[in-house]
């Protein structure tokens, strides 16, 4: 699984550097579901009986989650508060 979740990433920004046609939303989801599988199977070690398909599932929506970079849901509200001097939206 270590070999995977390294050569993943490796043949993915070789294949995109090269020009040839593909994406990142399968690799990031598939690196991301091979680091929480193998992180689930460490915890279930000490932890016997803990779901490691479970820790799949968060690997790869963590992953998922930093490689497409969601907006901040607080980005919208500091860009348009409210100055402290006037009672109008400052931009």
């Amino acid at each position: 699984m270590l070999a995977l979740f390294i050569l993943k990433p490796l043949v993915t920004a070789l294949c995109l550097g090269s020009g040839a046609s593909g994406g990142l939303f399968t690799p990031v989801i598939s690196t991301g579901a091979v680091l929480g599988g193998a992180l689930g199977l460490l915890w279930s070690y000490a932890w016997p009986g803990s779901p490691v398909g479970a820790y799949v599932m968060i690997g790869a929506a963590a992953m998922i989650g930093a490689a497409m970079q969601p907006p901040s849901p607080h980005s919208h509200w500091s860009s348009n508060s409210p100055t402290a001097d006037s009672n109008s939206w400052s931009r």
